[in-house]
């Protein structure tokens, strides 16, 4: 089996491993973090600037041409209800590889899946910022070769900061809010 059809196979086995999930009662808000983020248009962002407001957060890979993209289908389609029903979310993601979903490659993304909307943002930090967000979003990711392997999972948060219900990759609807 090639390269591209094992990892396709390894995508595949893990989306169907993932289960869509409630967020552990008490989890801490992500908006308390210390972390700094830089967004796709070069500026610091806390994620604590998002208080008092609804959050969609996941976390992508710039480049993914699998999962990924299936992410993002389904932030447009919550995008496409949040407007029909007029609320107001932001839409967070977040890079897997800070040496490769970097705030440029993010910019590039955003122009190329026609995304310009404001409430949008596109995220790049640490590393180790990155490993702590995913272990508090309960999203587990590994390299596999130069590929990034991950789970698809779009949490929703309260407006103080805490996963409130989460998707994953075999949820038909958009039943998040």
């Amino acid at each position: 089996m090639s390269v591209p059809r094992r990892l396709l196979a390894g995508c595949l086995l893990l989306a169907a491993a993932v289960q869509a999930s409630e967020p552990a009662p008490g989890s801490a808000s992500l908006f308390d973090a210390a972390s700094v983020w830089t967004s796709d248009r070069g500026e610091p962002v806390r994620l604590a600037q998002f208080r008092g407001r609804s959050v969609v957060i996941t976390m992508a890979y710039s480049s993914c041409g699998k999962v990924c993209v299936a992410t993002l289908r389904k932030l447009e389609a919550l995008q496409a209800r949040a407007d029909a029903q007029g609320r107001e979310i932001e839409f967070v993601v977040v890079g897997y590889n800070p040496l490769l979903d970097t705030p440029a490659a993010w910019a590039a993304y955003r122009q190329s899946h026609h995304l310009a909307r404001a409430n949008w943002h596109f995220l790049t930090g640490s590393d180790e910022d990155t490993h702590a967000l995913a272990r508090q979003l309960a999203i587990d990711y590994w390299l596999y070769d130069d590929h990034v392997m991950h789970d698809f999972k779009i949490v929703l948060l309260g407006e103080d900061g805490r996963p409130r219900k989460a998707l994953a990759w075999d949820d038909r609807g958009t039943e998040l809010f």
